[in-house]
């Protein structure tokens, strides 16, 4: 099984970066910000881990700047997410408001699927 979770370190290591590197991209780029864990270190996922390859190609590559580097961000983001419909069915009308759509990007949902996975075979061993 490939791994879920990474450290900022590791993100480091997998991109050939320094740790501040990371983290200034981070800063410059809201949508690399990682959830903050229990302990509260950051956790990166597989969506962030391929976020920062997109960004460093953006970077290092392209030779994009910063803004041009966010725009494209944005822009790949913004293609990458999906809706799922959740709507309540005890609602009268057809329509669909904003607050009923839960977004996920397609990462996200590979990573919900794989968490439930988890769980399966946690429940299947008891």
């Amino acid at each position: 099984m490939e791994k879920i979770y990474f450290t900022q370190t590791e993100i480091a290591e997998l991109l050939n970066e320094e740790v501040h590197t990371i983290r200034y991209w981070e800063k410059s780029f809201p949508a690399l910000r990682p959830k903050t864990g229990k302990s509260g270190h950051n956790v990166y996922n597989i969506r962030n881990v391929k976020l920062f390859k997109y960004v460093q190609k953006l970077i290092r590559e392209d030779k994009l700047s910063n803004i041009g580097t966010k725009q494209k961000l944005e822009e790949f983001i913004a293609k990458s997410k999906f809706k799922v419909d959740f709507v309540q069915q005890n609602k009268s009308d057809d329509v669909i408001n904003q607050e009923d759509l839960i977004v996920f990007t397609r990462e996200e949902l590979i990573e919900l699927l794989q968490i439930m996975q988890l769980m399966l075979n946690i429940i299947r061993t008891k």
